[in-house]
This record gives C-alpha cells, structure tokens and sequence, in this order.
C-alpha cells in the first residue's frame, strides 16, 4: 500500500510536470551525461559508472543497517516507517527515487521475489519490459524496468531491489520517459552505492 502510494504521488508530479509544457531536458545532478535515448537504457537497464562523482550526501538507516549515497541537491523526504523510509528527487517537478523494504519470509530467494514483485505489476496495470542482473550493497540483485500509460504520458520506471536478511531492499526510480534517461546514471551510482551493515 505504501508502495503504492509514494509511485501514485511520483506519478501525479510528473505528470503535472509534462503537462506545463516545460520542454528542457534536465541535465544529471552529477554531471553524467545522459544516455542517447530511452532505447538505449532499455537495451542496457545493468548499472554503468556515471561520468562524475559530484558531491554526494549519505543516507543511514540504523535498523536494519544500511546506507547510501545520493546527489545533495535532491530534495530528500524522509518517511514516518521502516518499509517506507525515504523518498528522493531533483526538483518539485522531477521524476523519483523511492525506497521501500518488504519483509519477506525465510528463505525467500530473488527469483521468487521477482516473480512477487512482476505479479504486483501486472495486477496494477504496468507493462513489464525487462528484468537483468544487477548488483546493490556488493550482493547480487535485480532490475526490472517497466512502464505505464497515465494522463496520455508514458512513464518509465526502473526497479533495483535485492534481499539481505529479513528484507526486500527496494529502490524505484520513475519518470515520463522525456526524462528517464536524465537522471539513469545518478540513480545507478545511488545502488552501487548501497551497503548493508553497520
């Protein structure tokens, strides 16, 4: 529900966003350039190095223990529970970064959980384009990236998310597909960035 709740609110900024008339693309946070089209991050949705670090602030969660980087000029709200602790963007009108933990039974594998989480998807109308490896806190993971049709924009998304002890580690980055590409490169940087522990 919380879930759900933080991508509905993603979706309506952008797309009062889209609907401005605003035209710019948005350069990254970070300096990294961005991809040449929104093809291209389909055809390689795995982390890549951005082009430069920029001046990152951290993230700390106590428990469970974890942390990560991300630009300081984002906006950062942070929320009221353990599964919904932090919700990042650029600007007022820019696309997010949300972070959402799941409890998940013992010995639930990443393979499991994505077929849960593509599940979820479907169910709520989203199209399912992809899902690769990928790599958050040192430990293997997954990215599903997938879209959805709203108010007559698309949207993208992309889902990092990998599982260490009691919990899913979730991290959705969304936006119009006009600005996906954007800001791909930070939010990459942001999961290669995590780590578990004290």
């Amino acid at each position: 529900m919380r879930k759900t709740i933080i991508l509905t609110l993603v979706a309506a900024v952008l797309a009062l966003s889209a609907c401005s008339g605003q035209t710019q693309t948005r350069g990254s946070p970070t300096g990294a350039k961005p991809a040449a089209s929104p093809s291209s991050a389909a055809s390689s949705m795995a982390p890549t190095a951005p082009s430069t670090a920029g001046d990152m602030a951290t993230f700390t969660s106590t428990s469970p223990a974890y942390s990560f980087q991300y630009p300081s000029s984002w906006k950062k709200e942070e929320g009221t529970s353990r599964t919904s602790p932090v919700t990042l963007r650029e600007s007022a009108v820019s696309g997010g970064v949300a972070l959402t933990l799941d409890k998940v039974p013992p010995g639930t594998t990443l393979a499991t959980y994505r077929g849960v989480l593509r599940r979820q998807l479907v169910r709520r109308g989203f199209t399912v384009a992809s899902t690769q490896p990928a790599t958050m806190g040192e430990q293997p993971a997954l990215v599903t990236r997938y879209t959805q049709v709203k108010w007559m924009i698309q949207f993208i998304y992309a889902r990092f998310f990998t599982i260490n002890g009691d919990y899913a580690y979730i991290l959705t980055y969304g936006t119009a597909d006009k600005y996906f590409d954007a800001d791909y490169q930070t939010v990459a940087s942001m999961v290669r960035s995590f780590r578990f522990g004290a």
